[in-house]
């Protein structure tokens, strides 16, 4: 993220391509012109597009090439999920343990908010928690959700992490990857594409074993503390959700919802109904 002084340094031009501004004036204006006959003016609809925007609200119910087209919209949609499922990841009682769910369920929650959410990513996933692919195993929801922003932030990070780390361990004739020569693969990878950065990785990868797969490197990427903080929309792995979601629940209270004409009609009402949906129910 840029602060105030890097901002203003921008161009016009770098401005817009930096926030993505054409994509979301497009998509506005196609948006408004499905709505013409909404009795709303256009610089209002303008404003309630960009508010719901900033607010993350955009992506629900949004086809995934909208999802992820931006760094933004991935984000987002990662709230969201996490925001309409998150009260699974509480434990029904000191006891309890947090819901698990095999991949096809997660997969198919998922799809609730992004009908043509591709599966192959939520496989991807699964392989980062279990290591050995396998959709029909249950896993904790926090321990998905971890490793399902990892992929649907940085997909193309993860696909040239991926051929990067087999490539180096068959050179080395199936042998470990060490600390070290994985700090060299990271820097290796083109910065221009959405990516942690090379403190957070190496941060992540600090102090673990050696690797024999790329799949272990991702879990360990998954696992730790240091990418969760940089994307910010998760908890931190081993810390208890139901903080996030009292903390929400507060400040929610305290705000003063908008007129519904400047909301997003393709956002929360329908989220919130959703939501209420599955709160009480136990996926499997």
């Amino acid at each position: 993220l840029l602060n105030e002084d890097e901002r203003f340094a921008l161009s016009a031009e770098e401005y817009l391509e930096r926030y993505d501004i054409p994509l979301y004036l497009n998509d506005a204006i196609a948006s408004m012109l499905v709505r013409k006959r909404d009795k709303s003016k256009p610089l209002h609809f303008l404003a309630g597009y960009f508010a719901s925007v900033v607010r993350g609200e955009h992506v629900v119910f949004r086809e995934f090439a909208f999802v992820n087209a931006t760094a933004r919209n991935r984000r987002a949609f990662l709230d969201t999920v996490r925001r309409v499922y998150g009260h699974l990841a509480v434990p029904s009682s000191a006891n309890a343990s947090p819901t698990s769910l095999s991949g096809r369920t997660f997969h198919a929650l998922v799809a609730l908010l992004c009908r043509d959410f591709p599966w192959q990513l939520v496989q991807a996933t699964v392989s980062t928690v279990l290591v050995e692919e396998s959709s029909d195993c249950v896993m904790a929801l926090p321990d998905l959700m971890h490793a399902f922003q990892l992929h649907l932030c940085y997909p193309e990070f993860i696909q040239a992490l991926s051929a990067a780390v087999t490539t180096a361990i068959g050179k080395s004739g199936g042998t470990h990857l060490s600390q070290a020569q994985l700090e060299a693969i990271f820097k290796q990878l083109s910065p221009k594409q959405p990516r942690p950065s090379q403190a957070a990785l190496e941060k992540a990868v600090a102090g673990g074993t050696e690797y024999d797969s790329f799949e272990a490197v991702a879990a360990r990427l998954a696992a730790g503390p240091a990418i969760n903080d940089e994307i910010g929309v998760l908890p931190c792995p081993g810390d208890d959700w139901q903080d996030m979601l009292d903390e929400e629940a507060s400040l929610q209270e305290d705000t003063t919802p908008e007129p519904p004409e400047v909301s997003n009609s393709l956002s929360f009402p329908c989220l919130t109904n959703l939501l209420q949906q599955t709160k009480h129910r136990r996926w499997r």
